[in-house]
């Protein structure tokens, strides 16, 4: 007996969300299992026709996404000593397994396009009872980039725009290295224990600071 996680589509599957939701399923099927990825077990439908219902199974995560882990954990996360399981050194760990996992990604030309902390779940480790592993999630937004290596935004009107690259929010295309941005913006939701980049401040204000070579995100 095998516990999984089952994402579905909200009601019946048409139109862009079907289609989004299938290539996810083809992208996760392409990838073979990796230590530091969330693995597709299987997809299956309902056999009704037009109003046919979708189901992509995988690996089941027991401690949720890494952005409400480190929310609800942060006390211990930071008071922890160097015997306990859970301490600050776990957000190196965490950081290195993502990189691992995007690393993997890119050498099969595939651009995740929706890295962010809340998008990475947390398993158990198999060699280390106690320990937690990060693992990237969520292909929704993937490509798979082999020709040109370069994807051009067509329809999709509402993206995480606050983990986007630069040149996406400016000229509305993806290349193999936009990831690494998000990896950026990732990396100071780790070490912030799981704040929001940015805050408040809405697009336009954002992407004028963006466009100063000298703006960094602050430090908390």
């Amino acid at each position: 007996i095998t516990t999984v996680a089952i994402k579905s589509i909200d009601g019946p599957a048409d139109g862009a969300e079907l289609r989004d939701f299938l290539q996810e399923i083809k992208i996760m099927s392409y990838i073979k299992p990796h230590p530091f990825l969330v693995s597709m077990i299987g997809s299956c439908c309902s056999d009704e026709g037009d109003t046919r219902e979708m189901w992509l199974i995988i690996e089941y995560c027991p401690h949720g996404d890494l952005k409400n882990y480190l929310i609800e954990n942060k006390k211990q996360i930071l008071s922890g000593n160097e015997q306990d399981m859970i301490n600050d050194r776990c957000l190196i760990y965490w950081a290195y397994e993502i990189s691992k996992g995007m690393e993997y990604l890119a050498a099969n030309k595939i651009m995740h396009g929706d890295l962010a902390a809340r998008n990475v779940m947390l398993d158990d480790s198999p060699i280390q009872p106690g320990r937690l592993v990060a693992k990237v999630a969520d292909f929704g937004l993937s490509k798979q980039l082999n020709t040109g290596y370069v994807y051009e935004k067509q329809d999709r009107v509402y993206v995480p725009w606050k983990w986007m690259a630069f040149e996406y929010l400016t000229s509305d295309y993806f290349t193999m290295t936009s990831d690494v941005w998000s990896f950026g913006v990732v990396l100071w939701e780790i070490f912030s224990c799981g704040r929001t980049p940015y805050g408040h401040q809405d697009f336009n204000d954002i992407l004028t600071l963006l466009e100063d070579p000298t703006y960094k995100l602050p430090c908390h």
